[in-house]
């Protein structure tokens, strides 16, 4: 498991979402074998720092990831998820605030 990574500061606009993805698909590249996804074999969390970001990233993540049939996952405030929905999920996003 990876525990640390690149942090980004840039100002609205500048493409962190974007520099987010390279990162995903990369940890994502990692976990294809035999031309299969191995989406059992990783969890992607993402943290964004407001409720309402954190629903954008996740629409936004959903769409970009759809070819793969990853499930990516909002998880905020009083949200719950089940034992179930976590584990068929490949991408969490969340708050610091849960």
């Amino acid at each position: 498991m990876h525990t640390s990574g690149p942090q980004v500061c840039a100002p609205t606009g500048a493409g962190k979402t974007n520099i987010a993805m390279i990162s995903i698909l990369h940890e994502i590249a990692q976990h294809f074998k035999d031309g299969y996804l191995h989406k059992d074999e990783f969890k992607i969390v993402y943290v964004a720092p407001m409720q309402a970001l954190a629903a954008e990233v996740t629409s936004t993540f959903s769409h970009r990831l759809s070819p793969l049939n990853m499930t990516v996952r909002e998880l905020t405030g009083d949200m719950q998820l089940s034992k179930n929905e976590l584990e068929e999920t490949q991408m969490i996003v969340t708050t610091p605030e849960k």
